[in-house]
């Protein structure tokens, strides 16, 4: 179902308008076709209610996406490839992790597949390419057009990916209204977030987490440690969302008491600046050090002569940032 060249022109010419980010649109078909998986659709679709609205629809399979999907971290280390790629977009099944632009051309292939007319999935992008290789995703309907961001996170504004919010219970919220009613649309998303039971928020997830480890009489601060690890792990969090969690938690005494930390990583170079990538954490607990893998969920006692091991093998500059997250806090 691809766009017709009005309808096209028109949804690109208020995106140029209204958004201070992008300046292209594609829909489905306009790169090339291709096969999604049939897996992912059936899980997408299956329990969508078929009395939705065109709006309800495109949202329903954004909280679906969150849900399923998980941030591939790993990409910062290999060679970026946002250009459409037919064989990456085959290949990608239930547990592959994502980027910004498998979601954004997996979205608007979805939206395709509902053969509904009344609404369209939009892939975004910008010549200037200012946003250090991203590319955005968002949908269109009679009544507006919205801009959705499941990867975006900010630390310092406590704000998290909404592929996280998902995994953690909590509301999707980074979904930018570009045209139309704000309320209209604030009642769809409140409606898809009761719908998904995303009620929970970061304070009742401390609590609970609290509550579980006293319970369980987890006193140690390496033992709570360990339960988090292992909650992270059935959620699929890891990398820098793991990281923010962590600091959350060890800020409010998850932990009981805060444990002493650095953070591990390197500069990956980007086209316009460099980027701190932090995917480890050293703790120093008791007299002991551990390092935590947060990709892979691991914590692992170890010396200073491992560690200097490990920083004097790595191919890549490694380096600690001394809580950087909390100092920016």
């Amino acid at each position: 179902m691809v766009a017709n060249d009005e309808l096209r022109n028109g949804i690109l010419r208020i995106w140029r308008l209204k958004s201070n980010r992008f300046d292209m649109a594609y829909f489905y078909g306009d790169e090339g076709e291709w096969e999604l998986n049939p897996q992912i659709s059936d899980y997408i679709f299956h329990d969508m209610p078929k009395d939705f609205t065109p709006e309800e629809k495109g949202l329903f399979v954004y909280f679906k996406m969150c849900e399923l999907f998980s941030y591939d971290i790993n990409y910062m280390y290999r060679k970026m490839e946002r250009e459409f790629n037919k064989s990456r977009l085959e290949s990608i099944n239930m547990d592959t992790p994502i980027v910004c632009w498998d979601f954004a051309r997996i979205f608007t292939k979805l939206i395709d597949m509902m053969d509904d007319k009344q609404i369209y999935g939009v892939v975004l992008d910008s010549k200037e390419d200012v946003f250090n290789e991203h590319i955005g995703v968002g949908m269109a309907t009679a009544n507006g057009i919205i801009e959705l961001e499941p990867m975006a996170i900010d630390i310092n504004e406590n704000r998290l990916s909404d592929l996280t919010n998902a995994k953690m219970g909590f509301p999707l919220t980074n979904i930018e209204v570009v045209l139309g009613n704000q309320d209209f649309y604030n009642q769809k998303i409140q409606k898809m977030n009761n719908l998904f039971g995303y009620t929970n928020d970061a304070t009742s997830f401390l609590q609970q987490f609290i509550n579980y480890a006293d319970n369980n009489r987890l006193d140690n601060s390496i033992d709570r440690f360990s339960l988090f690890i292992s909650d992270m792990r059935k959620r699929n969090i890891a990398g820098q969302e793991f990281i923010y969690l962590f600091s959350f938690l060890n800020r409010n005494h998850g932990f009981n008491e805060p444990l002493e930390h650095k953070y591990i990583g390197e500069i990956v170079n980007e086209p316009d600046e460099p980027r701190e990538v932090i995917d480890e954490i050293l703790i120093q607990y008791d007299g002991n050090q551990y390092i935590v893998d947060t990709l892979n969920h691991s914590c692992l006692k170890t010396t200073d002569e491992q560690l200097d091991e490990m920083f004097s093998n790595h191919k890549i500059g490694r380096r600690y940032f001394n809580d950087s997250i909390d100092k920016k806090r």
